[in-house]
């Protein structure tokens, strides 16, 4: 699904606190948590998140909004975000409404963290057992019946024991309903003084809209950082900074472009694209104005088009230039034209916000018959740039990655929230596993791939290399010293492949692993199970249908280390279970 949000520029539980003794909570109401509902109601949890971030940083004072998009985090399954929202509020020990502490307790126990889940049930039950047991509270006990009811949460120990926790849900607030309104079909300007604007799309079902601005204004495109991955698994940064830039999160791409003073822009969002015809006439135009005065205006007439990513969030921000040396100046009025109805923008900045489509393409025009209107050649000289919005993306083998997916070769198959990244990855394959290497032939342009087989249950560690390949292979002598043979008397032999594999990486080298189920290649297989990955510390259970791409960074100089992990074989695997089939020859 390709969206597009237009917007305005504005610009480890270290304690449980089971009190409320701080200040209390108010919910703070604005445009941006607004819309944010808005999107939530929908399901459209990423652009819920990007309007909550938008309404924190308008007022940072609103934690509703950071409890909102733990709620959206949560629906997403992306359960180390909504943590670190419900942290960012719950350690400032600020009064609360009770159910946050539920919320909070079930996305834990979805995380599989069964002892913080507890602990925070217990939190709310406690709340909970209060107003229950108040005299003042409910003087009906038929109105307190309506108002709660009871419920059984189940959980499997790591024994093997079943330990039941009973506890009441306040209807009042668990399953609570935004109301919003707004309608599928419609673009939103929104000023930022909250003035808010609805037009219908156009007949040919694209929205189109100009602004001509009388101030200077810079348009700023943003491809947003919704996931704030990077920002978590930064070790570097402290718990204060981690959570300062995951309120505002930078982007993963920018570009900023100046609109020139009584130029109009054309924009359009959809299936139209720039056709040929309009950057000739722009060509034959400029042709006209090539005064080199020095007093002539360098009139810049764009012509730039993005091509949106399927899953990505986008902000475009018209944000007026605040000049400090002409602000007694009198203020000038700027117009935005959608369809038919101009909208006056004095002094402002503003937001454009188009609805969820499958829209495929957002492009920016200079108005020809405007400039030919408005600008005299003697005057006015046009540079010409259509320049892509965002610069390619060329990555460097310092800042580069290789890729590994799972359960696929194709990444894009690959969801937005099932791409992750680090250093350290491994593998326990809940089936046999195919790990294929794909790499570029020295004289062909057609890949090598090469063939690594996976034994189910057994731990393998992928990672750039931090150490030599020495090092491993002393531990693994000293695995192997005292072992007897193969020739077992246990009949159902499990043979593990003990790995030592490693690669170099040279510059410029296209490097992707593939972790495929064996059957893939016509091999019959044995009951499948879940596999876990585990990247950076952080388990998570794939199974076999679940598509997952990681990318894992590496230097110029590196190396790439494929091992079994010799302390996990010893803990897991009776030395009379399995016998021992020792490769170390190389990737290639």
């Amino acid at each position: 699904m390709r969206s597009l949000i237009l917007i305005l520029f504005f610009g480890f539980i270290t304690s449980i606190c089971y009190s409320q003794t701080g200040s209390e909570l108010t919910e703070k109401v604005n445009v941006y948590n607004k819309k944010g509902d808005y999107y939530f109601d929908r399901n459209e949890f990423k652009k819920a998140i990007l309007f909550y971030n938008l309404a924190y940083q308008k007022d940072t004072s609103d934690y509703f909004s950071v409890l909102r998009k733990a709620d959206a985090y949560t629906r997403l399954k992306m359960y180390p975000q909504a943590e670190m929202c419900y942290r960012i509020v719950f350690d400032r020990n600020l009064r609360v409404n009770n159910t946050y502490k539920l919320k909070y307790a079930l996305m834990l126990l979805n995380d599989g963290k069964t002892e913080e889940f507890k602990k925070w049930l217990n939190a709310y039950s406690e709340v909970v057992n209060n107003e229950i047991e108040s005299e003042n509270y409910l003087v009906s006990s038929d109105k307190r019946l309506k108002l709660y009811k009871d419920t059984a949460i189940v959980l499997k120990s790591g024994a093997g024991k079943v330990d039941s926790f009973k506890f009441k849900i306040k209807y009042a607030g668990y399953q609570f309903k935004r109301k919003t309104t707004g309608e599928d079909n419609e673009i939103y300007l929104i000023l930022n003084n909250g003035d808010e604007y609805s037009i219908a799309a156009s007949p040919a079902n694209d929205f189109k809209f100009s602004f001509q601005p009388m101030e200077d204004y810079d348009l700023i495109i943003e491809r947003e950082d919704i996931r704030a991955e990077d920002i978590l698994a930064d070790k570097k940064l402290t718990l204060k900074q981690q959570e300062q830039r995951f309120l505002n999160p930078p982007p993963v791409q920018s570009d900023l472009l100046k609109l020139e003073k009584g130029m109009k822009y054309q924009f359009s969002s959809g299936k139209y694209q720039i056709p040929p015809e309009y950057l000739n006439s722009l060509k034959q135009l400029a042709a006209q104005h090539q005064n080199t005065d020095a007093n002539a205006i360098d009139l810049t007439a764009l012509v730039k088009q993005l091509q949106l990513s399927s899953g990505e969030i986008y902000t475009i921000r018209f944000a007026r230039e605040v000049n400090s040396k002409e602000s007694y100046k009198k203020v000038e009025l700027s117009t935005v034209t959608l369809n038919d109805k101009n909208i006056n923008i004095l002094g402002q900045s503003f937001v454009l916000l188009l609805p969820d489509r499958a829209n495929e393409n957002f492009s920016i025009q200079t108005d020809l018959e405007e400039l030919k209107k408005d600008f005299n050649p003697k005057r006015n000289a046009i540079v010409i740039d259509n320049s892509p919005l965002f610069k390619p993306e060329t990555k460097t083998i310092e800042k580069g990655s290789l890729l590994m997916t799972v359960n696929t070769k194709n990444a894009a198959e690959v969801t937005p929230e099932n791409h992750m990244s680090g250093k350290d990855i491994s593998i326990i394959p809940g089936t046999e596993y195919i790990l294929t290497l794909s790499k570029p032939g020295s004289k062909t342009n057609d890949d090598n791939e090469i063939f690594v087989p996976l034994t189910r249950g057994v731990k393998y560690n992928l990672s750039s290399s931090r150490g030599t390949d020495e090092q491993y292979k002393e531990k693994l002598a000293e695995f192997l010293t005292g072992r007897k043979g193969v020739e077992l008397a246990n009949e159902e032999v499990i043979d593990i492949s003990v790995l030592s594999k490693e690669l170099e990486v040279k510059p410029g080298e296209r490097l992707s692993f593939n972790l495929l189920p064996a059957k893939k290649f016509g091999k019959q297989t044995t009951p499948e199970g879940n596999t876990t990955l585990n990247i950076d510390g952080k388990a998570i259970t794939v199974t076999s249908n679940e598509k997952y791409s990681v990318s894992i960074p590496y230097s110029t100089a590196g190396k790439i280390n494929l091992q079994t992990d010799l302390g996990y074989l010893e803990q897991n695997f009776k030395p009379d279970d399995y016998t021992l089939r020792l490769d170390t020859a190389s990737f290639t």
